[in-house]
């Protein structure tokens, strides 16, 4: 098995749908204003997410930003990032996604939302 590369403290996988559309906003340095593509969102860290969508974007041979949008404990959440591999299947392709950093800071507010929302299913399955 290959050694990890990342370093988050936490990494939440979800084990129900969330849904996560988004938008592309650059293809290869060009701007584009796209419409909304659905998505799931597979799993979610402070610095990046994984989406699984039924739209091949090429991103091995394309330089992709998107902006990612879901939802969490009431809160919409819209988060840029660039598109670092994905991995296809017959049925659908999965993108791994890596914020971009921005005036707002390094997205540490994702954390507490992950371990909110973590405790909150933690308590659902208990009751």
């Amino acid at each position: 098995m290959a050694a990890s590369r990342r370093k988050e403290p936490l990494r939440y996988q979800f084990a129900e749908n969330i849904e996560s559309p988004f938008t592309i906003i650059e293809i290869n340095g060009m701007e584009m204003n796209s419409k909304d593509v659905g998505a799931r969102l597979v799993d979610l860290s402070q610095n990046g997410c994984q989406i699984e969508s039924f739209l091949n974007l090429k991103a091995a041979d394309n330089d992709i930003n998107i902006t990612v949008k879901f939802t969490l404990l009431n809160q919409h959440i819209e988060i840029t990032g660039h598109i670092n591999w994905q991995r296809s299947t017959t049925y659908c392709h999965y993108y791994g996604i890596e914020f971009v950093k921005s005036s707002v800071g390094d997205y540490a507010f994702i954390m507490q939302y992950l371990k909110s929302y973590s405790r909150s299913k933690s308590q659902s399955i208990a009751t």
